[in-house]
């Protein structure tokens, strides 16, 4: 938990949050005020990255043009770069720099479709770029997703040189009329139109090249990488919030553009029916398609096939649509999202809503053509092999599990121990819609009065069924770390469901502070290193039989050691490393990787050989900690 002195410290994440929140604001209120300033002063902060890009680039080519100038206008000069081995040191910063600046960004993943598979929808994709004066798209994706986007890859890594990718969702187009998807993708290339703004595009494209950039950073390793990550870490966080500002009226702007190229009545369904289809969509199809692996061993139907099926003929409840379109029709703009809220995007187009409607013949359909039943069934085959074995294993999961309810059921809840009481709540929640779990948590937690994952569970039903006592119960649920930021995060929600804003605020507070610790405590357990502090692992014996057992499974791996890392946050939850020493003919390295893979333990363990590169840490676990496996010689 925080401590009383934490309690008056505003977390990192809190102040990285104000932060970012103080910069938007005074973005928007320059953006308004001096528009011309405001474009100024966010051109120079956009090129401040490349400069520093190029400016490595050109000190790297001046110092390595220089030595070599030098070199061959100078005997004294070339000996002593010669001796003094410069020009490998030269060569091996040229190597790091160049290395780090060509960071790999990962292309969006997809079913492409070209001109002869989809010649409708490139006809309005040809007519909206040569009216828009966009940028070539150079491919088109679908995928699973229920979105549409733009993607730029830029070929060169940090120098840019762009590839643009449109991808669309298939659940999306199959659920949208054709002038709907037409506005959709009028506002997609919109953001990249030269007709309009042309700055404001540059400024859409380098906030999603900086996106990637940082995206390509934080997975790269090396010194140079590491130097650049640290600019970048700073840098890319503040230009993000600095164009916030423009990145929103971009919104609008796109949102316009769609209204010209379409009609403002399209792009409003759209906006209306991608929002609210969404969730409704995922409800009564998607949810009730993967709740029938709870009945039958494998899959029986054809999922993106019933989906087209589902949306020509399902009628929604009324009710129902009304209830979510007025819950999105409420929601307020945040910082959270650069997208405005609903509400502000139809009444800057003029409306204040749209119909749900159900769609006899679909945007998928029509641009698809003769090719939509071949997409159809390869999206279908697609899912059903990627689901196939994740399916089974739920159907067997569900029928043990019921066959352990029912068996729990018919004992006597006053003999049942902890572990079971523990099991019936969670089976009654997960698969008795018609019974209430209150009662048998509650029970749990009269055995086990300082259990947080039952306080936890408790408070979480209460809350979502409106009930404020399950407050102190959240509040106890902290204790933990573990589950502290999600405690938070349901007090919050609560509190804001009920117009308490004070209350949500001092909760939302409280969530920033726990996930500081979250994040740190994390790091923690991300990597061990020898210059970590390491102590005995004081593992029981059975545990100690259980790895033991394990190990013998691998006759290569001749001796060892188990310790324990000295961690500062949640010690309760160790980390432990298992060094070990093979026979002459293995790779250590590889058997690390297998042993990771393969080894199964409660807490977290790393693994490391006695040699290459892990030798230092492999060492200091066999000095600290204790031995777990030998073979006799």
């Amino acid at each position: 938990m925080a401590s009383g002195n934490q309690a008056h410290k505003k977390a990192r994440t809190t102040l990285d949050r104000e932060r970012f929140e103080n910069l938007v604001m005074e973005a928007e209120q320059l953006l308004e005020s001096r528009p011309r300033a405001y474009r100024i002063r966010l051109a120079f902060l956009a090129i401040l990255g490349y400069a520093v890009i190029f400016g490595i680039l050109s000190l790297l080519i001046a110092l390595i043009a220089g030595s070599v100038w030098a070199a061959l206008t100078s005997t004294v000069v070339l000996l002593i770069l010669i001796k003094k081995k410069l020009f490998v040191v030269l060569a091996l910063i040229a190597w790091v720099m160049i290395k780090s600046l060509w960071v790999r960004m990962e292309p969006p993943q997809g079913y492409e479709i070209g001109r002869p598979d989809a010649p409708a929808l490139f006809r309005d994709l040809d007519n909206y770029r040569k009216r828009l004066a966009t940028p070539r798209i150079h491919a088109v994706l679908l995928n699973e997703e229920f979105n549409a986007s733009i993607a730029q890859i830029p070929r060169l890594g940090v120098l840019g040189w762009q590839k643009n990718i449109l991808i669309l969702g298939l659940p999306l187009l199959i659920s949208l009329k054709l002038d709907e998807a037409r506005a959709v993708i009028g506002h997609e290339l919109g953001h990249l139109s030269g007709n309009h703004s042309r700055f404001n595009g540059w400024i859409y494209r380098v906030r999603m090249s900086w996106y990637r950039i940082m995206d390509s950073f934080d997975q790269a390793t090396g010194f140079g990488t590491g130097l650049l990550r640290r600019f970048f870490d700073w840098y890319a966080p503040y230009f993000n919030a600095y164009s916030f500002a423009l990145a929103r009226a971009n919104e609008y702007e796109a949102d316009a553009i769609a209204a010209e190229l379409t009609s403002s009545r399209a792009i409003a369904s759209a906006l209306v029916n991608s929002d609210i289809r969404a969730g409704l969509i995922d409800q009564h199809f998607w949810q009730k398609l993967v709740a029938s692996a709870d009945r039958q061993p494998a899959p029986s139907s054809r999922p993106y096939s019933d989906l087209h099926d589902f949306c020509r003929q399902h009628r929604f409840d009324h009710n129902e649509v009304h209830t979510r379109l007025q819950s999105a029709l409420e929601e307020e703009t945040g910082h959270a999202d650069t997208h405005p809220a609903l509400k502000e995007r139809l009444a800057a187009i003029g409306h204040q809503s749209a119909e749900i409607q159900t769609v006899e013949n679909s945007a998928a359909k029509q641009w698809l053509g003769d090719n939509y039943s071949r997409v159809l069934q390869e999206f279908d085959n697609f899912w059903l092999e990627r689901n196939r074995q994740a399916w089974r294993e739920r159907f067997e999961y569900v029928r043990a599990a019921r066959e352990r309810l029912t068996e729990l059921r018919e004992k006597d809840r006053e003999t049942l121990d902890v572990n079971e009481l523990w099991q019936l709540a969670a089976l009654i929640e997960e698969f008795d819609r018609d019974a209430d779990p209150l009662p048998a948590y509650q029970a749990y937690r009269e055995k086990t009065r300082n259990d947080t994952d039952a306080a936890f569970a408790i408070g979480r039903i209460l809350l979502s069924r409106e009930d404020e006592s399950g407050i102190p119960y959240i509040a106890e649920a902290t204790k933990s770390l573990w589950h502290a930021v999600s405690a938070c995060n349901l007090a919050f929600s609560f509190y804001q469901r009920i117009g308490d804003a004070e209350s949500a605020e001092r909760w939302r507070l409280k969530g920033e502070h726990f996930l500081d610790q979250e994040i740190e405590a994390r790091r923690e357990r991300e990597i061990v290193e020898a210059s970590d502090s390491l102590a005995p692992a004081e593992l029981d014996d059975e545990t100690m039989i259980f790895l033991r057992r394990q190990l013998l499974k691998f006759p290569k791996v001749r001796r060892a050691w188990i310790a324990k890392k000295q961690v500062k946050h949640v010690p309760e939850s160790p980390v432990f490393v298992l060094s070990f020493k093979t026979t002459w003919s293995c790779n250590g390295e590889k058997m690390a990787q297998k042993l990771a893979d393969e080894i199964r333990f409660p807490q977290a363990i790393f693994f490391a050989y006695l040699g290459g590169n892990t030798a230092a840490l492999g060492k200091k676990v066999r000095k600290h900690g204790t031995e777990v496996l030998w073979h006799a010689a």
